[in-house]
């Protein structure tokens, strides 16, 4: 997260030293042994869950100058306690000094690391923060070095970031990245090294062009932009730095009262900015979950004091999931959910039961009004369905007012389809009341297509029963995510809504798996199927076993691994969850080579004669 201060630059004049440009396997060759902690290291990086860390009350450089290891122990058994198994830990310029960083500040992360690993998680080092001499590469290098020699090689460093979100449009960042990239790299002695840049995919394709031949290890991509085109974001920015892993690392949204102008119509109470905030966590995890990318990394564990923190916006002292008093937000569940689980909580209010608001006018939580002063809307408990609760709208006069929710798992791929319904009443309706779906760009921009009826299902005029409303719709080109939209034209009189459902598009509708061996419900592979053919690099350790059986258009046929009978396939078993090895649909259906250290693709063929090639969009069945 970019923090807006007047720093201070540090412009000490330093020459610039030439580098070979080494293609990232040449370096690693070059250093021997650690190659093989980098591998293990770069495979660790899938099954990372990590959290964005400074405490609450002394954040960015306030963290070292006024360092406190009790609150930060108690804070790493928090996030160990949301299943987290990495934190961030940011190293401040000025704060440790420079070039030689002071030594106490030394010792002060040595003890952060030290108790990180005590509570399992693995440390991201970002160096260089608050930094601007990028003439200074001598100096540069001699700070890198006294801080990460304690660490080099160490496999408790998840990972470490050269500097926060760099610019890549600035030639002198550029040339100090490079210069820098190729130094810390040989230092860390086989950790992965990245840098990262935030405001999407343009960015991060300025930066993999402007560093020429010198690369990270992996791209790192922050990201803050509407929580619907999370996944088109990140799908183009795996394919722009494919074959190289993408890792979301910074995401989030302040809770700010003032950030309502980030969810047009949602309205100004405490409660809605926090129900959202948990759908906008919700949505990311689903986007990262369906690309078979990492988990991203939230920003951040906690709320920021006023007093603590160096002077920002207003919506930097809420981006937190746990309030300044230590009471969690809903997003904490979110993430606890989802770092425990592996399975994303998609839910978006969708049968009314939580509402915000005051007593005398209480709204449905997380749905956003749309022409919110053209109609009557309430949350009402009086009028239920099934049980629960109803939101009305009424007195819409010429207009057409709505309410509108972006699924969490609302993304979808041009082409795909998705459905969804909702239960509707009248009292005296006149005009049109029903249900739409609205298709929105990466852009956040709504596509309108000619002809489009709005509602798209309406509900009949005059006083009616409960009634189910259902539609479908094809996503067409340009569309990232849809809006369930719950609209009343030129309505008189009064509607509820109650009950919505939503099927997702199949791009968000699953985690898909392949079983290993003898995993109850699937049979064994023999180790050599018969009428079963394909080949893949790089499974992970699979203990001897021959195969690994796919259900195939409802087919189950067999994967053969390579290698003799027996022989112990390469990889890291990390991936393996008992005797189940996971896989999402994006990995099954692009077409693209599996990520390291699953290279290559694979191809299987069924008992019907039929080839079904990795990479061919519904060829691949979902287990569960």
């Amino acid at each position: 997260m970019v923090l807006i201060l007047g720093l201070i630059a540090y412009l000490a004049a330093g020459a610039v030293v030439p580098g070979h440009h080494r293609s990232t396997t040449d370096r690693y060759l070059l250093l021997g042994n650690s190659s093989r902690l980098y591998a293990s290291e770069m495979a660790a990086l899938q099954n990372l869950k990590l959290i964005n860390y400074y405490p609450a009350r002394a954040s960015w450089a306030y963290m070292w100058n006024d360092f406190h290891a009790g609150t930060i122990n108690q804070d790493m058994a928090r996030m160990a306690g949301l299943h987290a198994n990495g934190v961030r830990v940011i190293i401040s310029v000025p704060a440790f000094g420079f070039p030689q960083p002071y030594r106490w500040a030394l010792s002060d992360l040595h003890q952060v690391v030290k108790m990180a690993q005590n509570h399992g998680l693995r440390v991201q080092l970002t160096l260089f923060d608050w930094f601007g001499g990028w003439s200074d590469i001598k100096g540069s290098q001699e700070w890198a070095q006294a801080v990460l020699a304690p660490y080099e090689g160490n496999p408790e460093i998840a990972f470490i970031e050269l500097h926060n979100e760099i610019n890549p449009a600035d030639p002198a960042q550029m040339a100090w990245c490079r210069a820098m990239l190729q130094y810390v790299e040989a230092q860390s002695q086989g950790v992965p090294v990245t840098v990262s840049v935030t405001n999407g995919v343009p960015t991060l394709l300025d930066l993999r062009d402007n560093l020429g031949g010198i690369q990270p290890n992996f791209w790192d991509l922050h990201y803050y932009g509407p929580a619907g085109a999370a996944y088109a974001t990140f799908a183009a920015a795996r394919a722009a730095v494919s074959p190289s892993l993408l890792y979301i690392g910074e995401f989030g949204f302040s809770t700010w009262l003032g950030n309502v102008s980030n969810a047009p119509g949602l309205p100004a109470f405490q409660g809605d900015l926090e129900a959202y905030q948990a759908s906008y966590y919700a949505a990311i995890e689903a986007a990262t979950y369906a690309l078979g990318l990492p988990a991203a990394a939230p920003w951040t564990l906690y709320d920021f004091s006023l007093n603590g923190t160096p002077p920002s916006s207003p919506a930097q002292y809420q981006f937190g999931i746990y309030r300044l008093n230590g009471s969690a937000k809903p997003a904490a569940a979110v993430l606890q959910g989802f770092f425990g689980t592996g399975l994303v909580n998609t839910s978006f209010n969708q049968n009314f039961a939580q509402q915000v608001g005051t007593a005398g006018d209480p709204l449905p939580a997380l749905w956003q009004l749309h022409q919110s002063s053209a109609g009557t809307f309430e949350w009402d408990s009086t009028v239920a369905y099934a049980g629960s609760p109803s939101a009305r709208l009424s007195g819409a006069g010429p207009t057409c007012p709505a309410y509108s929710v972006t699924p969490p798992n609302g993304f979808v791929v041009p082409g795909q389809s998705v459905s969804a319904s909702v239960h509707a009443r009248g009292s005296v309706a006149t005009g049109a009341s029903g249900l739409s779906l609205i298709w929105m760009n990466a852009e956040d921009e709504q596509i309108i297509q000619a002809g489009q009826q709005y509602p798209a299902v309406a509900l009949g005029d005059g006083t009616t029963p409960w009634t189910s409303l259902q539609t479908s719709a094809t996503a067409p080109a340009g569309a990232a995510y849809v809006q369930i939209n719950l609209a009343s034209c030129a309505n008189q009189g009064t509607v509820w809504f109650a009950g919505v459902n939503f099927v997702p598009a199949p791009v968000a509708a699953h985690r898909f798996m392949m079983n290993v061996g003898t995993t109850p419900g699937l049979p064994s592979c023999p180790v050599t199927p018969a009428g079963h053919s394909g080949k893949v690099r790089h499974l992970p350790t699979a203990l001897g076993w021959g195969g690994i059986p796919v259900v195939v258009a409802g087919v189950t046929t067999c994967l053969r691994r390579p290698g003799k009978p027996g022989h112990r396939a390469k990889g890291s078993s990390g991936f393996v969850r008992g005797r189940e090895l996971q896989w999402t649909e994006a990995l099954v259906n692009t077409g693209e080579p599996w990520p390291d250290p699953f290279l290559g693709r694979a191809t299987g063929t069924t008992d019907a004669g039929q080839t079904a090639p990795l990479g061919e969009p519904g060829s691949w069945s979902p287990v569960r």
